[in-house]
C-alpha cells in the first residue's frame, strides 16, 4: 500500500489485553458478524471513509480472500443501523508471528461518515477487542498512519501504546506526539 508523501504507518500495542474499557452500543444499533456478501458492504463504508489509500475489491482479497475467508464469520464487525444497513466495520484479526508471538490485531476499523461524531467508535472497538479475547488472544497491536491523529487518540484512550522498537519508531512518534490529546512518554 502506497501512502502519500509525508504519511506513514505507524504501530500501537495493547501487550496486556486484560481490562480495556468498555462502551455500551447506543440505540437502535446492534452488532452482526460477517456473513458471505459482507464484501460490498465492506468496500462501501471504508471507501466513504478512507482519504488517503484506494479501497479495492483486490485490497479486501489481499487481507481476507482465499483461506482467510472462513475465519471472518467469528472476526468481522458490523455495525447495523436502524434501517438494517452497516454503517462501521471493524475485524478482530490476528498475527500469528508479531515480535515472534501469536497476537491479535484491530484491524481495518472504519464508520461511515455520515455516522462519526455519533459515539460509534468507541464501542466498535470495546466490541472487537472482547471479541479478540473470546477468540484467546491476550495482547493486541493495531496499524495505523501518522496523518489519522484522531484514531490515535482514540486508541490510547483504550490503553494502546506506541510500539517503539527502534529509533525510527522514536522518531515518527516525536512529530506525532505534539498533534496528540495526551502525549505519549517516548524515552
Amino acid at each position: 500500500m502506497k501512502l502519500p508523501p509525508g504519511i506513514v504507518f505507524v504501530r500501537m500495542e495493547r501487550p496486556q489485553l486484560e481490562g480495556f474499557p468498555q462502551f455500551p452500543l447506543p440505540e437502535p444499533m446492534r452488532v452482526r458478524w460477517y456473513r458471505p456478501g459482507d464484501e460490498e458492504h465492506w468496500l462501501a463504508i471504508h471507501r466513504q471513509a478512507e482519504h488517503i489509500i484506494e479501497v479495492t475489491p483486490a485490497l479486501f482479497e489481499e487481507f481476507f480472500g482465499g483461506a482467510h475467508r472462513e475465519q471472518l464469520p467469528e472476526r468481522q464487525c458490523y455495525l447495523i443501523d436502524a434501517e438494517e444497513r452497516p454503517i462501521a466495520t471493524a475485524t478482530a484479526w490476528f498475527d500469528n508471528d508479531y515480535r515472534g508471538g501469536r497476537w491479535g490485531r484491530v484491524h481495518w476499523v472504519a464508520v461511515a461518515p455520515r455516522m462519526q461524531r455519533q459515539g460509534l467508535s468507541k464501542p466498535l472497538l470495546s466490541i472487537t477487542l472482547e471479541r479478540m479475547q473470546q477468540l484467546g488472544h491476550d495482547r493486541v497491536y493495531l496499524r495505523t498512519s501518522t496523518a489519522r491523529i484522531p484514531a490515535i487518540n482514540l486508541y490510547a484512550q483504550f490503553g494502546f501504546v506506541p510500539a517503539l522498537h527502534n529509533e525510527d519508531d522514536r522518531n515518527i512518534w516525536r512529530r506525532i506526539n505534539p498533534r496528540l490529546k495526551r502525549p505519549f512518554e517516548l524515552e
